[in-house]
């Protein structure tokens, strides 16, 4: 077993990835750019992100597998064909090792994946329902199933969740999901924050949820308590993700315009596709410190045959691509609302405008409310087919306060709505111009600041341009987590244009953490049964990097 991570130059003598371009920390010292020393430098699997979705795999690949322990409860709401189907799983085989498309085959439910319904279920058994009921999983570790694997994320382990921390609301903000559906696999959430007190909401009821900062925290400290450290390189920003192919001597089929890499057609590979992996890492001093003086900047370069994009949905907010959008009073996250707000100290004599129907901008309605701050409520379509319907006001009361408002069904004195209504513009003097979709007629609003919340896309432009034309469903269309998602087989989330390039999460379309441990199920299932089926000239069954491209 030979894959190699390169951290110098490739062997046609050029630099993998560029660095970012300041190489001075804050206080105007030059920042020490040094070669990787990595604890996992020959990976067979790539993980290209770190939240929800990179945790659940690694811990897959780790060696912890799932076996199904049977369930006597023939009263459970299950498909028919899921229970016939489960009593001929063998107990003694994990489900790594299980034919997943049989046993999801005709599943349907809230996520678009047959196998993350399948995962849904055995380990939340009726959780739709309401129900809390044990799951019907048990978990098995084993150093000899591990994958070597390395982990990459741009800031702290957690992904959007970790981001989300001290941002919305102090990290306040509670998460949408339940929280036992935020949990993964052999971790309590509410025994761990029981343990640290975090939260006093911790009973039995059906209805709790976390805060993010909780669930910040429980991602971190699962991490930690998994012994997963060792596969993570947080901080680290990837540039370039390329196809290598074994289409002849020196030759490199990705459209980058970069000097041409092959290797010789007689070294014979068990895939016909690598895939090369550059970037950048940024360490510190203590890497849960965010204070960037005395960093140091090391390139890395990883060549493996399975690359997994699990990024997220949420890097690039959406824009309405109207004019002055840009102006400095203009923002387009949560985040960068408070930010705003909290340079401006004095009172608003004019309005906050909030554009966006979604739970993002209820988000951000609910904390202008706690600052007493004049709001008006800006949103495209009417509230029909509203994501609100989804939520139980019992569980939410939160989100339908705003739902009502939007709806007037109640009133408030500090907000006012217009609804079915489109943005013309923005202008130098803080007035946003507003046209009614029915009648043309135009109005304006005179801003102390407004918020564009109107969704997110991620951000892929990593990906070599030949890849990235075709990976969505719509080919040459932008690739986002609900109108064009990776397309992928459903039994085993790999690319159905690319070999060994796999996605996970809302990428493709599982936009609940309780949908991605499945996801990561899929992954891990197919990627050992490459593994374990295809030949190899290596001794052990897996092939070796040729000498070019280590």
């Amino acid at each position: 077993m030979d894959w190699k991570a390169s951290h110098k130059e490739d062997s046609v003598g050029q630099k993998p990835a560029s660095l970012p371009p300041h190489h001075k920390n804050q206080n105007g010292n030059h920042i020490d750019c040094q070669a990787t020393e990595g604890a996992n430098d020959s990976p067979e699997v790539i993980i290209i992100g770190n939240g929800p979705s990179a945790i659940c795999l690694s811990y897959l690949l780790s060696g912890n597998w799932p076996f199904f322990k049977g369930c006597e409860d023939a009263t459970l709401a299950v498909d028919e064909g899921l229970q016939a189907r489960l009593q001929n799983v063998h107990k003694d085989v994990s489900l790594v090792e299980q034919d997943l498309a049989y046993l999801s085959d005709g599943l349907e439910g809230r996520s678009p994946n047959p196998v993350a319904l399948l995962f849904d279920f055995l380990a939340n058994p009726g959780a739709d329902a309401g129900a809390r009921l044990p799951s019907l999983l048990g978990w098995h570790f084993s150093p000899a199933r591990e994958v070597p694997h390395v982990v990459l994320g741009r800031k702290q382990v957690g992904g959007i969740w970790q981001n989300q921390n001290e941002k919305k609301c102090g990290g306040r903000t509670k998460t949408v999901s339940l929280g036992s559906w935020m949990e993964l696999p052999g971790m309590s959430l509410k025994d761990w924050l029981k343990e640290t007190n975090s939260n006093r909401q911790t009973n039995s009821e059906n209805s709790f949820r976390a805060s993010m900062a909780d669930i910040s925290g429980y991602y971190r400290e699962y991490v930690r308590r998994q012994n997963l450290s060792r596969y993570f390189r947080n901080h680290s920003t990837v540039t370039s993700l390329n196809r290598l192919t074994a289409a002849g001597p020196r030759s490199f089929d990705c459209e980058s315009g970069e000097a041409e890499l092959g290797f010789d057609s007689q070294q014979r590979l068990r895939n016909d596709v690598l895939w090369e992996v550059c970037g950048y890492r940024i360490i510190r001093g203590d890497d849960d410190d965010d204070d960037l003086g005395g960093r140091r900047v090391e390139e890395f370069r990883y060549v493996a045959p399975n690359v997994v994009l699990a990024t997220g949905a949420y890097d690039v907010p959406r824009s309405l691509r109207v004019p002055g959008e840009n102006l400095p009073f203009v923002v387009h996250s949560f985040h960068d609302l408070e930010r705003l707000l909290e340079r401006t100290s004095a009172s608003y004599d004019d309005p906050v405008v909030v554009v966006g129907g979604g739970l993002t901008a209820a988000d951000a309605i609910l904390m202008l409310r706690q600052r007493k701050t004049p709001t008006v409520h800006v949103h495209r379509r009417g509230t029909d087919g509203s994501s609100y319907h989804q939520l139980s006001p019992k569980v939410y009361p939160e989100y339908h306060e705003v739902f009502r408002l939007m709806n007037s069904e109640s009133t408030a004195e500090w907000y006012s709505a217009y609804s079915s209504v489109d943005v013309v513009c923005f202008t130098a003097d803080r007035d946003v111009v507003l046209r009614c979709r029915k009648t043309g007629c135009e109005t304006t609003v005179r801003a102390s600041a407004v918020a564009v919340l109107v969704g997110s896309r991620p951000d892929l432009s990593f990906v070599c341009p030949s890849v990235l034309r075709d990976l969505g469903v719509e080919r040459n269309g932008e690739v986002d987590g609900k109108r064009n998602c990776v397309d992928v087989h459903r039994a085993s989330y790999e690319s159905v244009r690319h070999p060994g390039l796999y996605a996970l999460g809302p990428l493709v379309g599982d936009q609940m953490v309780r949908f991605i441990r499945g996801g990561a199920l899929a992954v891990a299932s197919h990627v050992w049964d490459k593994r374990q089926t295809k030949t190899s000239d290596d001794d052990d069954g897996i092939t070796q990097v040729p000498e070019e491209f280590r």
